[in-house]
C-alpha cells in the first residue's frame, strides 16, 4: 500500500500488517508480537497499524542468517545463535 503525496514529500510505502505476514511467511499474530516486543516498528494510523515497507526490509535484515565459517551451524548476522 503507498499513500500519495500530500505535501510534496516523496511518496512512503506502508504495508498493513497481513502483507507483512504474507511475506515474512508467518501469522499476522507474530507480527503483532514483533512489535509488541519492539522489533519490528510500526504506526497507528488512524484505526490500522502499519509498517514503513523500510522498517520491515531493516527488521528483516537483522535477523538475517548467515552460514557459520568454523563449522558450528548458522548464526545471525548480529553473532548470536
Amino acid at each position: 500500500m503507498t499513500t500519495p503525496s500530500q505535501s510534496g514529500h516523496p511518496d512512503i510505502a506502508f504495508l498493513t500488517m497481513r502483507v507483512v505476514a504474507d511475506l515474512a511467511l508467518c501469522s499476522v499474530k507474530t507480527v503483532r508480537e514483533e512489535i509488541s516486543r519492539h522489533r519490528l516498528r510500526a504506526y497507528r494510523i488512524g484505526h490500522r497499524i502499519l509498517i514503513k515497507r523500510e522498517d520491515f526490509e531493516t527488521y528483516l535484515r537483522d535477523r538475517e542468517i548467515l552460514a557459520n565459517q568454523n563449522g558450528q551451524g548458522p548464526t545471525t548476522a548480529g553473532g548470536a545463535k
